[in-house]
């Protein structure tokens, strides 16, 4: 379930809309490298994680707002060491109905109490 998650959060930010920071420019041996770092950082809460699980008798469809992450890389060369990181608060996975809400933080799904933020980096 944990490596589900991170996975649908990983999808889910690729696919929304991005907030460009573009870094300033750095010259190395006079080669200059530009660079950019698109900041997932919504203040307004329009970040959404969400999950599906489909089952025999029903789909859960799980989602958050609470997401914050960045992915950073070479314009001229994206393949020259890209980095990208994302988190995202699971304590507020919210599915529609509180009680499974309970049952996917607890100790038998996502252990929220001990793991409260799933990482991607």
């Amino acid at each position: 379930m944990k490596r589900f998650l991170l996975c649908i959060l990983l999808l889910t930010t690729c696919l929304m809309p991005l907030a460009t920071a573009q870094e300033p420019d750095s010259t190395t041996d006079s080669v200059t490298v530009r660079k950019a770092k698109f900041v997932f950082d919504d203040p307004s809460g329009r970040n959404t994680v969400m999950f599906s699980s489909e089952a025999p008798l029903e789909t859960i469809i799980g989602k958050t707002s609470d997401l914050f992450g960045y992915v950073d890389f070479n314009l001229d060369s994206l393949l020259d060491n890209p980095k990208a990181y994302f988190e995202c608060d699971v304590t507020n996975l919210k599915t529609g109905i509180d009680l499974r809400d309970e049952k996917i933080r607890s100790e038998e799904y996502l252990t929220a109490d001990s793991f409260p933020v799933a990482t991607f980096n």
